[in-house]
């Protein structure tokens, strides 16, 4: 249940904002669709009084302006610029892989290709030598992607690495296309392609949905879904039929290779994906929601999977994106959805069982000097935010 008279503001990147000013299309693919900002900020006003701030400079310009009494920030900024983009307006780790290395979630053996080093030949070979899985890395197909991008943008079928040869040429191109970013080169893993949604904080957390993308390579029986409006067995373009990697291009497009199968989660393999994923989520310290990519290393029974991915902004585009389609698929509307993410984070904000009057200050405290951010959509943490009164003044009103 969320407290009465709640106050949130709302930061996000429209994408029709950025247009304006001069950018690409290109540019703007991971910004956001009116329709989306619009949806998101209605399933918001059931939950409080939402203050639409927009993107980080216009943040900072909000902050300048004067003190802010939010009691929680939902940030759907993807922010502009590079590695960091994402962590303008909140604070989020940078290096995924070797955390979750060192809190024994599988993830796949990889490497880093600097953009420092565009200019050596072997770059790729070189970084493979200095990875700490070089020995895995040695056999292949191996999966090259920039490092530092979302919504599928540079992942192809030609990023699928199959022999030796041809290992600079593709971790050239697309050092060529993203020369500001480094190339992660990543074991392919073969096996069932997963992704799940989860909302909630450490043990309160839980999975709303597994999503399954079934590859016709892998599933060739697999039947395709009568209701999709492409469903004409003639249709299958054969450029996409052999297709094991779900890339940029097919993300905007409907397309049934993969096909999205919604899974039942007290069926074995959902459960083991879901288990994992929060087995991620908590090791990394994330909160309120998001959704993670899990891929098995091979078919069989003793397939693993490991996380390839973790979504801090997910797509929230009502009927069309995978973290609220999953969520539906298991009972739960957008505003649900949206009022769930809410109460997670509302729940990290401290409530006093002192006296009246030190109650009353403490909730002025709060209220004036520190809100709750959310990372990603998902994921609250305090900022502090400015005050004159420090801890000591606080412990003498039993405030601490």
């Amino acid at each position: 249940m969320l407290p009465p008279g709640l106050k949130i503001a709302f930061t996000f990147d429209r994408k029709s904002d950025w247009l304006a000013l001069g950018l690409t299309e290109d540019e703007c693919i991971e910004f956001q669709s009116d329709r989306t900002i619009d949806s998101i900020a209605a399933s918001l006003r059931k939950c409080g009084a939402v203050e639409m701030v927009g993107s980080m400079k216009r943040m900072v310009a909000r902050l300048a302006a004067g003190p802010a009494d939010w009691d929680v920030v939902f940030n759907y900024a993807e922010g502009y610029g590079h590695v960091a983009r994402e962590a303008q307006v909140p604070s989020l780790l940078d290096a995924w892989g070797m955390v979750l290395a060192f809190h024994g979630v599988p993830t796949a053996p990889f490497a880093v290709v600097s953009h420092l080093d565009a200019h050596a030949p072997d770059a790729a070979a070189r970084a493979i030598a200095r990875s700490p899985y070089a020995a895995q890395l040695q056999a292949y197909p191996l999966f090259a992607k920039p490092a530092s991008v979302s919504d599928g943008i540079g992942i192809s079928a030609a990023n699928k690495i199959t022999r030796p040869a041809d290992l600079e040429r593709v971790v050239g191109a697309l050092r060529a296309a993203f020369p500001a970013d480094d190339v992660l080169l990543e074991r392919f893993l073969g096996g069932r392609e997963f992704t799940v949604g989860v909302v909630g904080t450490g043990r309160a957390a839980r999975a709303v949905g597994v999503r399954e993308l079934v590859y016709l390579a892998n599933s060739p029986l697999q039947p395709i879904d009568p209701r999709l409006a492409y469903a004409d067995a003639d249709a299958v373009d054969p450029v996409y039929r052999d297709i094991d990697i779900y890339s940029r291009e097919q993300k905007g497009r409907q397309t049934r290779n993969p096909q999205a199968v919604d899974h039942d989660m007290n069926e074995p393999v959902p459960r083991a994906v879901a288990a994992v994923a929060l087995k991620a989520w908590a090791a990394l310290g994330l909160r309120d929601g998001g959704r993670l990519d899990i891929r098995y290393d091979s078919m069989g029974p003793d397939a693993v999977p490991h996380v390839i991915e973790i979504n801090p902004i997910p797509g929230m585009t009502p009927g069309w994106s995978d973290y609220p389609s999953l969520a539906a698929h298991n009972g739960i509307t957008y505003d649900d959805l949206i009022a769930l993410i809410i109460s997670s984070a509302m729940e990290r904000k401290p409530v006093s069982t002192v006296s009246n009057e030190a109650a009353a200050f403490c909730v002025r405290k709060v209220s004036k000097s520190r809100m709750m951010i959310l990372r990603g959509p998902l994921n609250i943490f305090d900022l502090a935010a400015g005050t004159t009164t420090d801890d000591a003044q606080l412990a003498r009103r039993g405030c601490r």
